[in-house]
């Protein structure tokens, strides 16, 4: 009867330990899974709040060209938003393809360059993460970001081909001239004089008036002539009197209205 009594005290520690045990393992499973839940919820709202919609996207992309791309800010007009394809990465990484008009060739800011009076089409390639801007080219050739062009033949040596040259072509242009007044500044003399844009260097009159149109009035003005005025009396009474030169440059005839509005006139051809 003893013995029986010793096995029987023997085995109930045994059970209450083994009842410990499997209780604590329990307790770690659900804190694991807690955990895991919690961890996966962090990241879910974090990829969330790094998402972008269309629109923002847009927005973001669109105030770096305008601001930020030389190319386009020199004389860049008639932005179209092509496409948007969201990378699957992390963060997300957001490729935006727009494309745009130039009335010269080349990149950048042309200012002090002599670039030829051509009507250009380009293509930009602007990438967000995080919501900012981390990749801007054009043409796959020159980086808006630090301002300087690619490599030839490939992009970053990867071995990919690059796009083909932009497309340049003869569009059908339309005539206007511009009378300036004695003591008076131009539209595009007075914007700068207000501290709306900034050159590098002090620009040239040709290429503030390229600026001062393609920035305030979306439109594409080349060939820039300063012409002397023949045949008319000298006069040089302030706000009364015409200067004795005029400007004459060109437009799209999509333009033409809309310059004539602005104090241009039409040439008659």
């Amino acid at each position: 009867m003893a013995i029986l009594m010793d096995s029987k005290n023997n085995t109930i520690p045994k059970l209450i330990l083994a009842v410990a045990v499997l209780s604590i393992i329990a307790l770690a499973g659900c804190s694991t899974g807690i955990n895991q839940n919690s961890n996966l919820e962090n990241k879910s709202n974090t990829t969330s709040s790094s998402s972008l919609t269309e629109s923002h996207a847009k927005a973001i992309a669109e105030d770096f060209i305008k601001n930020s791309a030389a190319t386009y800010k020199f004389d860049g007009g008639n932005l179209q938003f092509k496409s948007m394809v969201v990378q699957e990465s992390y963060p997300e990484t957001y490729v935006l393809t727009y494309s745009f008009m130039s009335s010269q060739a080349g990149y950048g800011d042309r200012s002090e360059m002599f670039s030829a009076q051509v009507m250009t089409q380009h293509e930009l390639r602007i990438a967000i993460s995080r919501g900012e801007v981390v990749s801007a080219v054009t043409d796959g050739r020159y980086n808006e970001i630090t301002g300087s062009m690619i490599g030839q033949g490939s992009n970053d040596d990867d071995g990919t081909e690059m796009p083909p040259p932009p497309q340049e072509f003869p569009v059908h242009l339309e005539a206007v001239t511009y009378q300036p007044m004695q003591c008076q500044q131009t539209p595009w003399q007075k914007w700068y004089a207000d501290g709306n844009i900034q050159f590098v260097k002090e620009p040239t009159d040709e290429g503030l008036l390229i600026a001062y149109y393609s920035q305030t009035q979306n439109i594409t003005v080349s060939g820039y002539s300063k012409l002397q005025n023949h045949g008319i009396v000298s006069c040089s009474a302030c706000d009364v009197c015409s200067t004795d030169y005029y400007i004459q440059a060109s437009v799209s005839p999509s333009d033409t209205a809309k310059m004539e509005n602005l104090g241009w006139s039409r040439v008659m051809q």
